[in-house]
This record gives structure tokens, sequence and C-alpha cells, in this order.
């Protein structure tokens, strides 16, 4: 079908570039924050940071108020990021959907609050969302929470317009886990092949690197998850139109 080989290439696109800008959004956001630190938070070395801090067990050179400021200028920061993330992925989604839905704003908003609402893990336990954690555990924890609920609060946004769209829904989350699989398997054999640019940039320009590297991470996670979930949602989204 012509007019489906053409709406998945667009969510395709759309989703992938919406993972890939969220992740880049991240850095500005970061870099902007860092100017607004508190000063206790100035002579803290991130890389001395251990990887599964314990609020009750602090190292010795980190003290109980310094931990404390550190923690609430992460936390309101992620409280930035993570829907700026969400309102960024629904935004591109939107400009695809916008041709068989009258109103998208309900499409942004769903996103935008699924990925804000994954931060109430840290009501559970500090540090459960926002980390420090070893390696891709905060990005997969970002690309599969976030996605998955805004794709929950978006199945049922559809259903109020009379849009069933459960096959949608579980092969949009499908697609997150395998695009991730995917991703960290792109990203390995990158690293493979040109392991040692890698390793140079991430010593020269550390930043830079960790943007790529995130960067790449989300725009194959979405690519992959666009691909696999265009086919139900855009069947749903025809026969609503030829009612």
């Amino acid at each position: 079908m012509k007019s489906l080989k053409k709406f998945r290439t667009q969510w395709v696109i759309t989703t992938s570039l919406g993972y890939l800008l969220g992740f880049l959004s991240f850095i500005l956001i970061s870099a902007v924050a860092s100017s607004i630190a508190p000063e206790a938070m100035a002579d803290i070395n991130r890389a001395d940071i251990p990887q599964q801090l314990d609020p009750e067990n602090l190292p010795d050179w980190l003290d109980r108020s310094t931990y404390e400021a550190l923690y609430w200028h992460n936390l309101w920061k992620h409280l930035i990021m993570y829907p700026v993330f969400g309102a960024l992925l629904g935004s591109l989604q939107s400009l695809v959907l916008k041709k068989y839905i009258l109103k998208v704003w309900p499409w942004i908003l769903a996103s935008t609050f699924g990925f804000l609402i994954i931060i109430s893990g840290e009501l559970i336990q500090r540090h459960l969302v926002m980390g420090p954690h070893a390696g891709p555990v905060e990005p997969i924890f970002i690309v599969l929470g976030g996605g998955g609920f805004m794709g929950l609060f978006q199945w049922y946004w559809l259903k109020t317009q009379n849009i069933t769209a459960t096959k949608w829904l579980i092969l949009w989350i499908s697609g997150i886990i395998l695009g991730i699989i995917v991703a960290i398997a792109f990203l390995m054999g990158l690293g493979a092949l040109i392991g040692d640019a890698i390793a140079s940039l991430e010593e020269n320009a550390p930043k830079v690197a960790f943007g790529i590297e995130l960067g790449l991470f989300g725009a194959v996670t979405g690519a992959v998850a666009g691909w696999i979930s265009a086919k139900p949602l855009f069947q749903k989204l025809y026969e609503k139109e030829n009612r």
C-alpha cells in the first residue's frame, strides 16, 4: 500500500529524529544548569562519584550538605530534561499525525507527561532514575520508561477518539525494546571498527563524544521502534478516516 509506505517512512524519520533531538537537548540543558550550579558543587569531580551512590553511606570526601545540593540540583535539571524530551518527540510525530487527527496537542501532551512521570521513581528510592548508573542504564531507562508511559497515555487518548490501537501499543513497546538491542549492537560494532578514533574523541572532547553516543543510541532506537509500530497505527488511523 503506497500510503502505508509513505506513512512508515515519515513515522520512522520523525520518531528517530525525536529520540535523537531529545538526547541532544540533555546536553544543552545540562550545560545551562552547570552554569547556575550551587557553589558547593564547584569542586566536585563527577568521575569520583560512585556509580551506586548510597545516600546513607556517602564517600568520605562528600559531606551531607554538598550531597543534598548536588541531588536537588540534578532533580530539577531532570524535571526539565524529561518533559522537553517528550515534547520534542511528540511534536515531531504529530507532524505525521495531523493529516489523520484534527487535534494533535493531546498526543504531544501525552508524550510530554509520559517522559515526565518516570521521574516519580525518585519517590521510591533516590537515584533509582537519575543515577549515577553504570554504562547505558539511564538512557535505556529513559527510552523504555518514557516511551512506554508515553505510548500508554497516547493509546488511552486514541481510545477516547474511538481508535482502538492496542496492537500498535504492543508493537511500539516491543519496538523500543528491540531498538535498544539493535542500538547497543550498533554502538558495539562501531566501537570495534573505529575504537581508536572513539577513544581519542572521548579523551579530547568527552562531552562531544558523549553527545554523539547518546544521539546515535536514540536515533537507532527510534528508527526501529518507528518501523515496527508504523503499520498498525496507520491501519487504525486509515480506518477512522474512511468510516
